[in-house]
């Protein structure tokens, strides 16, 4: 009958293995036994890991090398200027499509046409978005400008602007960007300007990145002349809260074809409003002169400075007849408002250098003739 307790070195296994290790003890051969188990998976799993590592480098299928951009030689090059263009200007433009943020940078001018021999300019940029509505371009968001690069003949701004536009807005839209020649005492003398139609370049050119181009200026907007001009001088005073408004005179005045020499006097009315209220109202007395009446005449009015961003000055030239009729010839609107340079910067100028008067020459617009449809600036 066999023992009814068996040990381990009953087992034939056990004790062979034993001998193989060259141990007595025959749990530390089992304890052997399954380090060397372990370490053979181990083995065998990093090898099928590095042969599987091989087979993917072998079949793996290679990326194809992406084209380069194709570069044109006038892409490099600076653009001809032909005759008839006043010079050179390099925007950038970007646009993001998450903010809906479309950025436009006026970078630099060059070469830029000049009426007289030094080629020497106070230059600055203004930038316009106009979106289409039907055969209509109608402004969107506010028209911005550079800083004013005195006595030069390349003036770099390096200027930046943004505007939010939809992406379907942006596609039917056109951006303008004039050069001035600045006037300190009347209108800015347009150098050129350029016309881009955004939905002309491909959107994937400033899409998330940079499209830079130079282009050549077309002639810029000339001088609207009017029926004449008027001096006028504005100072704000901060500590009263009052505008100071100073009526000097008129120059070279065209209303011949309006008026009945001998019998007809003219003057001028000044109004200032806040958006469409009258603040106050003022005329000057009455003069004979028709063509460079002379007036040097003052008046103020009450304002607080909160008012100054939607207000207006606005000079009315008038004429009386015999039979005391009175009757609105031209007008020139001073004011962030106005549709010519001359009233957004002498409005900028007297907020700028307060209390100093500013004093600049302003075109009289007939009366009659809409002032948003000038194309001017």
């Amino acid at each position: 009958m066999a023992p009814a307790n068996r040990t381990l070195e009953d087992v034939p296994f056990l004790r062979n293995l034993a001998a193989t290790f060259n141990v007595k003890n025959i749990p530390l051969a089992i304890f052997l036994l399954i380090l060397v188990c372990i370490a053979c998976v181990t083995a065998a799993i990093i090898i099928i890991l590095c042969i599987r590592s091989c087979l993917r480098r072998v079949y793996k299928t290679k990326p194809k090398r992406k084209p380069l951009k194709t570069a044109y030689l006038e892409d490099i090059l600076d653009p001809v200027i032909e005759p008839g263009m006043c010079g050179l200007l390099t925007y950038a433009l970007e646009y993001e499509l998450t903010n809906k943020c479309f950025r436009v940078v006026v970078v630099e001018a060059k070469n830029l046409s000049s009426p007289n021999e030094t080629k020497l300019h106070d230059a600055y940029a203004s930038v316009r978005l106009l979106i289409r509505s039907g055969p209509k371009w109608i402004p969107h968001g506010p028209r911005y400008k550079t800083d004013v690069q005195r006595n030069t003949s390349v003036p770099r701004w390096h200027y930046s602007c943004n505007y939010t536009i939809t992406e379907t807005e942006l596609k039917n839209s056109m951006l303008i960007i004039e050069v001035f020649d600045y006037d300190s005492l009347g209108q800015d003398r347009s150098v050129g300007r350029v016309e881009v139609t955004i939905g002309e370049i491909d959107m994937g050119e400033y899409l998330g990145a940079t499209f830079e181009k130079t282009v050549a200026l077309k002639p810029g907007s000339p001088k609207y002349r009017g029926i004449g001009e008027i001096c006028v001088g504005l100072a704000y005073l901060t500590n009263p809260g009052c505008m100071e408004i100073f009526i000097y005179e008129i120059r070279r005045l065209d209303i011949g074809h309006a008026i009945a020499p001998g019998k007809d006097v003219i003057s001028v009315q000044v109004e200032l409003k806040h958006k469409k209220r009258t603040l106050g109202t003022f005329e000057t007395k009455s003069r004979i002169d028709t063509i460079n009446p002379y007036f040097n005449e003052k008046t103020m009015f009450n304002i607080k400075p909160k008012l100054l961003d939607e207000a207006s000055v606005v000079c009315s030239l008038k004429k009386r007849s015999t039979l005391g009729r009175r009757t609105i010839l031209a007008q020139a609107i001073i004011g962030p408002q106005s549709p010519l340079n001359t009233g957004t910067k002498q409005w900028d100028e007297m907020r700028s250098h307060s209390p100093r008067t500013h004093v600049m020459w302003h075109v009289l617009v007939p009366h009659g003739v809409k002032l948003d449809e000038i194309n001017v600036n």
